[in-house]
């Protein structure tokens, strides 16, 4: 098989093993879910690629945006050149117990990259070994 096409696997695998944790980390927030006033396309791409915490977790996390608070955000995606800390700032009268829904800051060639990372120590392990 053509090197790209391990790399693309590694980074699928990664991608469907990110998605089934957050959906896993996101059902415990079931009630918040069903009460989004957002297009039922966005709560499913919210529990998919988005993360549910409350107000108080959000103040401590670095690289995490907001994408939905009630009354306040309301977007499906953000700029990577925003700042987080002016969101933390805006965000400051919102009540510590509650939940937002907000995207992590990394960007997917991360995880490329770590596939690509993956797939060259796995190509030299098996050249060691094969000689």
């Amino acid at each position: 098989m053509p090197p790209i096409l391990w790399i693309l696997t590694m980074y699928s695998i990664t991608m469907i093993f990110l998605i089934l944790f957050n959906l896993l980390n996101n059902l415990k927030f079931y009630r918040e879910i069903a009460s989004l006033e957002v297009p039922l396309l966005s709560k499913i791409l919210y529990v998919l690629f988005c993360k549910f915490m409350y107000m108080k977790e959000y103040r401590k996390k670095r690289f995490y945006y907001p994408v939905y608070v009630q009354s306040i955000v309301n977007r499906i995606s953000f700029n990577i050149y925003e700042d987080d800390e002016e969101w933390k700032k805006k965000l400051s009268n919102v009540p510590d117990d509650s939940v937002i829904v907000v995207s992590w800051g990394i960007p997917m060639i991360t995880f490329m990259s770590l596939a690509i990372t993956v797939y060259i120590v796995l190509y030299i392990i098996i050249l060691i070994i094969l000689q």
